[in-house]
């Protein structure tokens, strides 16, 4: 984790969420494996990160935060158009764990840590788009 400007508590976090990230992964990519889609994997993708995004712990948290809010949306949306029931609870609980991790970057970023009773929920398109931010 390329966040070597953040303290020990902030590093803490950010390697179990990286931990959480990984174990989505996996769930989801058995889904898709399950119905003979293949998963994406890291390097399919070209990522690329906004000048300063990790020059201070304030820069990182505040970006882990926007990265999570995108995150959480994209799952709400796909709960939202899922037609296969079976993978409701499973997303869902995904979802509950990146609402957990936008509110600690949230606090950590001394941001409102919550406040929306229904966090926007994004589509395919606007998550997409929103990821092609990150991407190349």
């Amino acid at each position: 984790i390329a966040a070597s400007n953040s303290s020990a508590a902030v590093m803490k976090y950010l390697k179990l969420a990286y931990f959480n990230e990984q174990q989505h992964y996996q769930s989801v990519a058995n889904i898709l494996s399950g119905s003979l889609v293949t998963p994406a994997i890291s390097s399919d993708f070209t990522f690329s990160y906004p000048d300063g995004t990790f020059a201070t712990e304030g820069s990182i948290v505040k970006f882990a935060a926007q990265l999570e809010g995108t995150v959480l949306g994209a799952y709400l949306g796909a709960i939202g158009a899922i037609q296969t029931q079976a993978w409701v609870g499973g997303l869902a609980q995904i979802a509950a764990n990146e609402g957990q991790h936008l509110s600690y970057f949230q606090a950590m970023a001394g941001s409102r840590t919550f406040g929306l009773s229904f966090p926007p929920a994004l589509n395919i398109a606007d998550a997409s788009n929103a990821f092609a931010a990150y991407t190349a």
